[in-house]
């Protein structure tokens, strides 16, 4: 009588509803937590846009755990082939990939400019790009679960010292630059409206890759929400620190206010120059960030590919990144132009057109 042979296969990969809350959390701070795109159309009613665009992010997330709740246990590859057959499945799990590629790209040129602009500048970019994109490699092949605990692990620390940084900044608020509401008329008002909702709460749909791994469906919209709304509240308190510091005129033109409030923060007369706390906290939420979309990218193409394990993909996915990221934007002057031209043409029709038309098929189905 022939023995069974063991089962040697892989256990499914599975992910808690918390560390699903530390990993949204990281992904919606991200490089956003620095740079803040729509300060310069929306000036002192900036910060009016990103409550507003919290809504539009709800919204998003909403929809994408309805959908996902309507599949359980299944990858995003079996879920778009059931709703729009296999060549539009592939087809939109393709533009998937890329896109989150392109997201990744962006989050390590994005830290790579502040290391080099107001950190290090004598370093080459490409350093910080190599030692992040590889870090991030190391960490992917070991898995999702090693992943998403790291996230678990960062966002309890991150949160703490963000908070005591932004009311410590608080107190060097003048009021008086705060007014007049609307002054930069209602075209810099949406305009800033849709800068901040591309960047990035229409993001949060690649999201969707990580959040078919939660092991209770049913929790994955508690998820999304618990992490987002407290990310979100530091990116709406964070361009009224900006304004209410530097002023409108100023706010608009410092390419990196966030870091700047944190180097005019001072304790008395011996406490000062604490940017090294933000910075320490940024490196932990902007590797989340580029984590989660190298992750989606390459597990999302080994479905694709049929492939039996993502793991062979990611360090091919990293050497290609590191190109990437220092080539795909001339200057730091071109991401702004990025954010309000580019970025929404490719995430809203995926976050507020598809994501709607694939809900209601998965209604009439």
């Amino acid at each position: 009588m022939k023995k069974a042979r063991p089962d040697t296969s892989q256990p499914k990969v599975r992910i808690s509803s918390r560390q699903l809350s530390c990993i949204t959390a990281g992904f919606t701070l991200g490089s956003s937590l620095i740079f803040t795109g729509g300060l310069r159309y929306g000036a002192r009613d900036t910060w009016i846009s990103e409550a507003i665009s919290t809504v539009l992010g709800l919204l998003i997330i909403w929809m994408l755990s309805l959908l996902l709740k309507k599949f359980p246990g299944k990858n995003l590859l079996e879920i778009l082939t059931a709703l729009t057959g296999p060549f539009l499945g592939r087809l939109f799990l393709l533009c998937y990939i890329w896109y989150s590629l392109l997201i990744a790209a962006l989050v390590i040129y994005t830290i790579q400019s502040l290391s080099t602009t107001a950190v290090l500048p004598e370093t080459p970019g490409w350093v910080f790009c190599l030692t992040l994109v590889f870090s991030i490699g190391y960490i992917i092949r070991k898995g999702l679960e090693p992943t998403a605990r790291c996230a678990e692990l960062y966002m309890p620390v991150v949160f703490p010292v963000l908070t005591v940084l932004f009311l410590a900044a608080w107190f060097e608020v003048d009021p008086s630059y705060l007014q007049p509401l609307f002054a930069a008329g209602w075209a810099g008002f949406f305009k800033s409206l849709l800068v901040v909702t591309a960047f990035p709460d229409a993001e949060l749909f690649i999201l969707a890759g990580i959040a078919v791994y939660v092991r209770d469906s049913a929790k994955i919209l508690s998820g999304f929400c618990i992490g987002y709304l407290l990310a979100a509240a530091f990116l709406i308190v964070r361009p009224l620190l900006s304004v209410g510091i530097f002023s409108v005129p100023e706010a608009e033109q410092v390419i990196f206010p966030t870091y700047m409030l944190a180097r005019i923060i001072h304790f008395g007369n011996f406490v000062e120059r604490i940017e090294i706390f933000l910075l320490f906290t940024w490196f932990f939420i902007v590797f989340i960030k580029a984590a989660a979309c190298v992750f989606v990218s390459v597990d999302n193409l080994a479905q694709l590919l049929k492939a039996q394990d993502f793991r062979p993909f990611v360090y091919p996915f990293c050497v290609l990144l590191v190109p990437l990221s220092l080539i795909a934007y001339g200057g730091f002057q071109e991401v702004p132009e990025f954010l309000s031209q580019v970025l929404p043409v490719l995430s809203f029709p995926v976050s507020f057109i598809a994501l709607p038309l694939l809900l209601l098929i998965s209604r009439r189905r």
